[in-house]
């Protein structure tokens, strides 16, 4: 047991120092459109406080038991507070509203869909919600593809703009495909357990919920590299987060690489 405890130590302690190094780094931010500190910080506390909406299932839940639901419940907790819990231990950037897109997506998935069984009073809820994952988990996903290309290769070709697409598209697929597998499952296990609904209605809906998903991808990664488009320091601040973590992997500070540019520099440049 001791050289696994010194070795979560280690990992712990890896992580956290990484975190701080980063977060040290002024020009890395947490969010796609705030600019203003003080709104920023508004933001980030309401994300906090919609978080705990996510508790609405699981404490009603007590008085009316269900328990395939109830293990539901707390899976949509754990992918919420998984933001934080990730970026506390990766130190890689969430931005905050990646984060409120994972509040309110889990919101209508839980609260909505099961609690206030939207799912069975509208038939086309369940679609809407698979095109919005796709949307959902393209914001996840994006950031950190673009951001390991520009830290690992730094190159700005055509081919950069295809992997990070092919890359981000093929991990919304595999998580939508994980989650029918998930539905799968849990059908297999509580079919007949008085209260559940199957999740799963046929080969046709399965398709349908994951072309849907793939759809709501394809969208996610449009708008995400149009508004990159439109305000360039994103770029720039994906690209400080790629080189902070190259050069802690170096034990750099990126200002001391700037400097040995600067001295290597040619001087009839």
């Amino acid at each position: 047991m001791l050289p696994l405890r010194n070795r979560l130590k280690k990992f712990f302690d890896k992580h956290g120092t990484i975190s701080s190094y980063l977060h040290r780094d002024p020009v890395i931010q947490e969010t796609l459109f705030l600019k203003n500190r003080r709104r920023f910080r508004v933001f980030r506390t309401l994300n906090i406080l919609f978080s705990f909406l996510i508790f609405i299932p699981v404490i009603g839940s007590i008085w009316r038991f269900n328990f395939p639901h109830f293990i539901g419940y707390l899976l949509c907790v754990a992918a919420v507070y998984g933001t934080w819990l990730t970026e506390a231990i990766t130190g890689a950037t969430i931005f905050e509203e990646a984060r409120l897109m994972t509040i309110y997506s889990v919101m209508l998935h839980s609260v909505f869909g099961v609690w206030f069984r939207f799912y069975d009073r509208f038939s086309i809820y369940d679609s809407i919600l698979h095109f919005n994952a796709g949307i959902w988990l393209a914001f996840l996903v994006f950031p950190f593809v673009l951001g390991v290309e520009l830290a690992w290769s730094r190159l700005r070709t055509p081919s950069l703009f295809w992997k990070v697409n092919i890359y981000t598209f093929a991990l919304v697929n595999l998580l939508g495909v994980l989650w029918e597998v998930g539905e799968f499952i849990s059908d297999q296990i509580f079919a007949g357990y008085p209260g559940y609904r199957m999740a799963q209605e046929g080969n046709f809906d399965t398709m349908t919920d994951m072309i849907l998903n793939n759809v709501g991808a394809v969208v996610g990664i449009w708008f995400l590299w149009r508004l990159i488009g439109k305000r360039h320091e994103l770029d720039d601040i994906l690209e400080r987060i790629g080189r902070a973590l190259r050069d802690f992997v170096n034990r750099r500070h990126p200002d001391e690489e700037d400097a040995e540019t600067i001295q290597t520099k040619d001087p009839a440049e």
